[in-house]
């Protein structure tokens, strides 16, 4: 049976997962809670934690694996209960991802990064206003004209001049009301090409005169535009200081227990049931780190193809992790919630990054020697932490 991957991956199926407001609970040592369930699966959790950062990835942990007895469940129904293909597309997905993961540097030396302004430019104009032609006289037939005439005292020519009025009149309505919509959308169209056509150009001339918000704001449609593997895009906040010309770059990394760790999907003939292969502890970490100072590097390699001009000469990056250490400070980034601690940094000249051949093989050796400054012990390593690198004013 051939099944549709946009059957398979239906985002509708989210739905299912139905969570409270968070709620205190009487027990003081995790005074925050959440009820999740789904009834789709029959399953029904409460979530405790001791800060509300904690909740969060706690959260996003339950959610993920109910998320995944979802899909498998919903894609042996939709196979006819074939839990083998069920597992070959699975399987077929998960792999995906994974390899997307390891192959971070690859995917963006295809890419040329570079904003392309003239792309950005709306130039097209609204749709021309078209309607259909008016409702045409019909003159009665004279079997028509005969037999009515003996149920009314109007002419048939009457009668048709009546059915034609009405006929107009209800045309004349539905045009003026398609009139005034096609007037509000089209200057809704108007106005937003020329508020979009407008803060391009602004945005254009202050950046190439250098202005520091245009720089940053730049910077940050870079790393918008960049396309990641679902789930693992980073968080970034950028600050530019145009006297040294150097371009702090902040990275807020998922947690360790958030990032991807399925390695394939295996089918149990004796209970027709589709289960998970994760990876084991030691390659998840091995992954997980790739994965943070690959992406880190294909940062700074995006924004300096992307930032022409002699503005930037320096990146700073400094890469953080959440933290569920409250004795831990957040020393420079300024992230939505919680608490992060930096678990690597490090700060590259222009001129030293040009010359550099990058790859998925040969990250952690350009990284070191560009002197990256990093946690002694792992990632995810709680007491282990870092002072970020601050740009110096001239």
């Amino acid at each position: 049976m051939n099944i549709n991957e946009t059957e398979l991956f239906d985002p509708t199926i989210k739905s299912n997962i139905v969570k409270s407001a968070v709620f205190m609970t009487k027990d003081r040592s995790h005074p925050y809670a959440v009820r999740i369930s789904n009834a789709y699966i029959g399953a029904d959790r409460v979530v405790m934690a001791t800060t509300m950062w904690e909740l969060e990835s706690l959260v996003a942990v339950v959610e993920r694996n109910m998320r995944g007895q979802e899909l498998r469940k919903h894609i042996v129904e939709i196979s006819g209960g074939d839990e083998i293909a069920a597992t070959e597309m699975m399987t077929e997905k998960v792999e995906k991802i994974n390899s997307e993961l390891m192959s971070l540097i690859s995917h963006t030396l295809k890419i040329d990064d570079r904003l392309d302004w003239d792309k950005k430019i709306i130039t097209e104009s609204y749709e021309e206003f078209l309607y259909p032609f008016p409702p045409q006289k019909k003159q009665p037939s004279e079997e028509e004209g005969g037999l009515m005439k003996i149920f009314s005292f109007k002419s048939a020519e009457e009668r048709a001049e009546e059915a034609f009025k009405a006929q107009m009149d209800k045309y004349i309505s539905e045009k003026r009301d398609a009139i005034r919509k096609y007037m509000i959308e089209r200057e809704k169209f108007n106005l937003r090409k020329r508020r979009n056509n407008a803060e391009i150009k602004r945005l254009r001339k202050c950046f190439e005169n250098g202005e520091k918000s245009a720089v940053e704001k730049y910077s940050k449609i870079i790393l918008a535009n960049s396309v990641y593997p679902e789930n693992f895009k980073p968080e970034n906040e950028i600050t530019y200081n145009p006297y040294t010309k150097a371009l702090t770059l902040n990275l807020l990394f998922c947690g360790y227990e958030n990032f991807p760790d399925i390695m394939k999907y295996k089918c149990v003939i004796e209970n027709k049931s589709v289960t998970e292969v994760k990876f084991s502890p030691e390659e998840k970490y091995r992954r997980y780190e790739k994965a943070l100072l690959s992406a880190g590097l294909r940062s700074i390699h995006e924004l300096f193809e992307a930032l022409y001009g002699d503005f930037v000469e320096e990146i700073i990056l400094n890469a953080f992790v959440p933290s569920n250490n409250k004795e831990i400070e957040n020393m420079t980034a300024k992230f939505a919630s919680g608490v992060s601690r930096c678990v690597y940094a490090v700060s590259v000249k222009k001129s030293d990054f040009e010359n550099k051949e990058i790859s998925d093989e040969n990250y952690l050796d350009v990284l070191e020697s560009f002197g990256m400054k990093r946690v002694k012990d792992r990632f995810i390593n709680e007491t282990e932490i870092i002072k970020p690198i601050y740009t110096k004013e001239k």
